[in-house]
This record gives C-alpha cells, sequence and structure tokens, in this order.
C-alpha cells in the first residue's frame, strides 16, 4: 500500500511540472460553474455533492504540495465516488433504466428543476394558466419548453460528462 501511495503522490509531483495545476484549475473552475448553475435551479442534491468535491480537490491540491500521502488517497478515493455520480447524473438525465428526469431525486423534494429547463438559449416556457390545485410552496414548472437550441438534458448531461 506504501508503495502505490508513494506512487500516487510522484505521479501528482511530475503532474505539476508538466502542468497539471492548470489541468487542476481548470477542475475547480468548471465545478464552481456547475455549483453555480445548480444553486440557480435549487438543485440541492448537486450542490451538496459539488461542494464536498471541492473540498477535496482543496485536499489533493494541499497533500500535493506537502506531500502527505493520506490526503492524496482521500482524494483519490473520492474521485471513484465522484466518477459514479456522474456517471449516475447521466444515467439520471437520460432516462437509463428506472430513473426519470422529471422525478424530484436531485432537488430532494422541494420541486425545483433545473435552471437551464427555461433559461437555455432560445428557450420559450409555456406555463399552466390554473395553478389553483397546485402547492403554492413549490416553483411553478412550466407544461412544455419550445425553440431551446439545447434541451436542459443535453447541458446537464455535458456537465456531468465534462467535469
Amino acid at each position: 500500500m506504501i508503495l502505490f501511495v508513494q506512487e500516487i503522490v510522484d505521479a501528482e509531483r511530475n503532474n505539476e511540472r508538466e502542468g497539471g495545476d492548470y489541468c487542476r484549475f481548470f477542475k475547480i473552475l468548471t465545478i464552481i460553474e456547475r455549483q453555480v448553475m445548480d444553486f440557480l435551479g435549487y438543485m440541492w442534491a448537486p450542490i451538496l455533492v459539488n461542494f464536498f468535491h471541492i473540498i477535496f480537490v482543496i485536499f489533493g491540491f494541499f497533500g500535493a504540495y506537502q506531500f502527505r500521502p493520506k490526503y492524496i488517497v482521500t482524494y483519490s478515493v473520492w474521485n471513484f465516488l465522484w466518477i459514479g455520480w456522474n456517471i449516475f447524473l447521466v444515467c439520471f438525465y437520460l432516462n437509463v433504466g428506472s430513473l426519470d428526469r422529471e422525478s424530484d431525486m436531485l432537488n430532494l423534494g422541494t420541486g425545483s428543476f433545473s435552471w437551464f429547463l427555461i433559461n437555455g438559449y432560445g428557450c420559450k416556457p409555456t406555463y399552466p394558466t390554473n395553478i389553483t390545485s397546485e402547492d403554492p410552496f413549490r416553483p411553478i414548472r412550466p407544461e412544455k419548453v419550445d425553440n431551446c437550441l439545447l434541451e436542459y438534458h443535453t447541458v446537464e448531461v455535458h456537465h456531468s460528462v465534462r467535469t
């Protein structure tokens, strides 16, 4: 196990010399962008997972610079969980199996939805005219959205694949 950790540390140090800092900076930048978009849509499960990802990437920075093998191992384990989370999101937004992107799984039951559903480029949402039977504390979800350049689930899948 110690040799494995030493190989990881050596790889991180070599990665730093070959421009790995730019890669990590890009990773932090894309996850912060993803965090902002999830905040705009009140998607609470992704907000929590993105927050943990930012923390673990900082641990990875610190572990590589300070030669802390436990931090690097923690960062490596988190990366496997992060990959699993992104695979889940891709499957969720593509409606794989019994997953349904219209469910309240990612917003933890608040009824909110992806910011890109109504704010994507060219999107024109059509809202229901009779909302008296709706829960007044849930955001109003459009009945349909037309003229979007990219569907919201395509954008969300791209976010998951990219990070």
